[in-house]
């Protein structure tokens, strides 16, 4: 990407750095793959739930940011095509332990919050940037 060789993608690029503190251990498909599960999450619940009342220029932006909130602060039921089954998506939860990342710097990383569903200040606006992009 420094090279120009191919297009600038944050979402990359957050994951090149990161995956070099795990030794290369994790593919990008599966981290992509992560992150692409809940931007449907969010564009399901934005279809599901569409805003109401609320008919300003900036109102497709306001929807895909308050789906993003709920899906990231809210539990999610999700039923199956065939409704006889549900699946509740968690919130994520802010990390209070070690949250400046002093003693692990992973506490700062996307994947760390994909793996393990809790983050700090940092980790979250990365992934709400990406998720973003939907």
């Amino acid at each position: 990407m420094l090279q120009e060789a191919k297009e600038p993608s944050f979402k990359e690029a957050v994951f090149i750095v990161e995956n070099t503190f795990y030794d290369n251990s994790i593919s990008f498909e599966e981290a992509d793959k992560r992150i692409q599960i809940l931007v449907s999450l969010a564009k399901n619940w934005m279809k599901f739930n569409p805003l109401k009342n609320y008919r300003f220029e900036d109102s497709a932006t306001v929807e895909k940011n308050y789906a993003i909130y709920k899906l990231l602060k809210d539990t999610i039921f999700i039923k199956t095509r065939s409704e006889d089954t549900t699946f509740a998506h968690l919130p994520y939860t802010y990390d209070f332990d070690d949250f400046f990342a002093k003693k692990d710097w992973s506490k700062m990383f996307v994947l760390k919050l994909l793996a393990k569903h809790n983050g700090n200040c940092h980790s979250f606006p990365f992934l709400y940037k990406n998720i973003r992009k939907l």
